[in-house]
């Protein structure tokens, strides 16, 4: 385009230019005009320039905060402990994986959902994030009881604090820790307590019945020699031998208790000895006028199994005696003997080797254990029974422990309590 100044001069001398003048000017004009187009060139060529500096500029900035984002999620998602963020209409926007594992919920489940309606409910507000939102107060490693998802109850430490400050506030984050471990740990120091109290009772226990119940064995010994020529007398002298030795044996696993016992290991032919503890605990039962039914059930060929003999007819005898007080003054006590195989094993032995574990099911018709105490019932001294000493269970445990196995609770359908012994049978 022709600047101003040029165009009123061609409109001033168009009429008188000479050709050669107009060519001149168009020309010039034409040369000007390339100039500016140039010029125009040159600026569009700088704007591409910068415009592509920017978006490399742009282009390394997402790249870092892809980078950042992706290597925060690792961070968050390694962090041990649970990590909640709200927002501040106390929406969840994070939910992290220790989370998930801690409650059960999958963040896809809870977040942009309200905090109360899940994590929080039935948790006391004082106790949220919602009360830091609203308070701008903290919470440091105060414990509370989440609810799961499955509906456990689940002890855990929180702590809470906002995100942005008071004054430009976004938002609350909860930490949360899994206190289940934590607890458990302190049953078992509480269990290692009790047990060094039982130490501590054996040698006032050894005191104050060995040495009567070594003169009852004597004059029990005496009779048995002084009725031999009375069978049905010589019988039952000897049951009361029985007895005594099984109390002997009551007091030296309390004189065991705090160190390794030692086991005379031995194989034994397992229905008859079943038999024998059912024998004297039927007759026991009789003599105090409970009217119990005793049901036993026995493999029809022997089952033979290296153990500490006397140690499983003292664990039976305990069980048998807790069924009997469980069912009160009549019901029924069934005690099964049954083997089969342990996990892991592809094959069982042959012969009177078949099956390599051994279980003695003790059942009753009583009212079982509560639900609430049913994880307590292994604790020594804990006991529901009125006059009860929590050893007897312990001590059961105890024993199968000794021979690597373990005994456990359960509930029949049809009600009443279970308890199994299972131990390795060689």
């Amino acid at each position: 385009m022709l600047p101003a100044q040029e165009r009123e001069d061609v409109r001033a001398t168009g009429e008188e230019m000479e050709p050669e003048n107009t060519l001149h000017v168009l020309t010039a004009a034409i040369g000007s005009l390339q100039g500016a187009c140039s010029r125009l060139a040159g600026s569009v060529r700088s704007i591409n320039t910068d415009l592509e500096t920017a978006n490399r500029r742009l282009a390394d900035s997402l790249k870092i905060h892809s980078e950042t984002a992706a290597y925060l999620g690792d961070v968050l998602c390694g962090v041990p402990n649970g990590v909640i963020v709200v927002d501040r209409e106390g929406r969840i926007l994070l939910f992290n994986r220790a989370a998930e594992v801690i409650t059960g919920f999958v963040a896809s489940e809870v977040c942009d959902g309200r905090y109360s309606e899940t994590i929080g409910k039935g948790v006391p507000r004082r106790q949220t994030p919602l009360f830091t939102l609203a308070t701008g107060s903290c919470l440091d490693q105060e414990e509370k009881t989440l609810t799961a998802k499955s509906g456990e109850r689940i002890p855990v430490s929180t702590s809470t604090s906002l995100i942005g400050g008071r004054s430009s506030m976004s938002g609350a984050i909860e930490l949360i820790s899994d206190l289940r471990r934590m607890r458990a740990l302190e049953a078992e120091v509480d269990r290692v307590r009790s047990l060094a109290a039982i130490g501590e009772l054996a040698a006032v226990v050894a005191h104050e019945i060995r040495n009567p119940l070594g003169g009852i064995k004597g004059f029990a010994s005496l009779l048995e020699r002084d009725l031999q020529s009375v069978p049905d007398s010589l019988a039952l002298v000897r049951k009361i031998k029985e007895g005594i030795e099984s109390l002997e044996d009551t007091v030296n696993d309390l004189l065991e208790s705090g160190s390794s016992a030692r086991l005379r290991f031995a194989d034994a032919e397992m229905n008859s000895e079943v038999r024998r503890v059912l024998e004297v605990c039927r007759m026991a039962a009789q003599g105090e006028g409970r009217h119990i039914e005793f049901e036993v059930s026995t493999p029809p060929t022997p089952v033979y199994c290296r153990v500490d003999a006397g140690r499983i007819r003292q664990a039976l005898t305990n069980l048998v005696r807790n069924a009997v007080e469980s069912v009160g003054t009549a019901g029924r006590v069934t005690v099964t003997l049954r083997t089969g195989s342990g996990p892991g094993r592809a094959q069982q032995q042959a012969a009177k080797h078949s099956g390599d574990y051994l279980c003695i099911d003790v059942a009753d018709t009583g009212p079982g254990v509560p639900a609430d105490e049913a994880g307590k019932i292994f604790t020594p001294f804990f006991t529901t029974k009125h006059g009860g000493t929590g050893l007897g269970l312990p001590t059961v445990r105890r024993i199968a422990g000794l021979h690597g196995g373990e005994v456990e609770y359960s509930r029949p359908d049809g009600g009443g309590s279970m308890f199994t012994i299972r131990i390795p049978r060689w």
